[in-house]
């Protein structure tokens, strides 16, 4: 199972911050699946 983790900044609209870690679940799949990807904040 993959993830893609990052936070919501605040003032940040939710759905910028769902597309991110939507950015960060396909890179997790790219490098071999089964991983977690996420923002340095997260």
């Amino acid at each position: 199972m993959s993830f893609g983790v990052t936070v919501l900044e605040q003032g940040e609209p939710f759905k910028s911050a769902i597309a991110r870690a939507d950015s960060y679940l396909y890179r997790a799949k790219q490098h071999g699946r089964n991983r977690v990807e996420r923002d340095r904040a997260a």
